[in-house]
């Protein structure tokens, strides 16, 4: 994603990959925690659709993937600045990226009205619908360095709960096999 891009090639309408049922499949499916912004997760293989979206747009498969984290917004909230990718020099980051790898893309579902990203960094701000499906690279081109300028927040501009899904590609299966850097670009 840069801000010279021409955003839809970023912005992927699942019209074909998810019907409507889909995504109240998936949202009836979840079982969030009770903090203020729920979350929980889905087991992406339930979900073959939204594989083979990311293998066909990243050619990337499903074992370089995390599960389904299903995120509820409440109305109004604003979540962020943060970023997907893991700080390599921090603790956390290499605790994390130790075992999973690191978070080389984001791939976001939107489930519902009026969520809003922004990425400060590089003056873009786009609101989506249900079925909108956003990809970006969290990492800097043939690195798994966090990219700082892919900071972002996530805002609910409606009156009711918004809920959106992420998936995360990562650059290591859970059996440890690394994901070549050719895959990457």
């Amino acid at each position: 994603l840069s801000k010279d891009a021409n955003e839809s090639e970023f912005i992927l309408n699942l019209e074909d990959a998810l019907t409507a049922n889909d995504i109240i499949n998936i949202t009836n499916n979840v079982e969030l925690n009770s903090n203020k912004r729920r979350s929980g997760w889905l087991q992406l293989s339930k979900y073959p659709k939204i594989a083979e979206l990311i293998k066909d747009k990243l050619n990337i498969g499903a074992e370089y993937c995390e599960n389904i984290n299903v995120v509820e917004y409440p109305a109004g909230d604003s979540h962020g600045p943060f970023h997907d990718a893991y700080d390599l020099n921090s603790d956390r980051g290499k605790k994390y990226t130790a075992k999973y790898g690191q978070r080389l893309f984001t791939a976001t579902l939107f489930l519902s009205d009026n969520l809003e990203v922004e990425f400060p960094e590089l003056d873009l701000r786009v609101g989506y619908s249900p079925g909108d499906c956003l990809i970006y690279r969290n990492v800097l081109e043939n690195s798994d360095t966090r990219n700082v300028k892919m900071e972002h927040t996530i805002r609910n501009k409606s009156k009711t709960t918004g809920l959106l899904a992420n998936i995360y590609v990562l650059n290591k299966k859970v059996t440890g096999e690394i994901l070549e850097k050719n895959n990457t670009q």
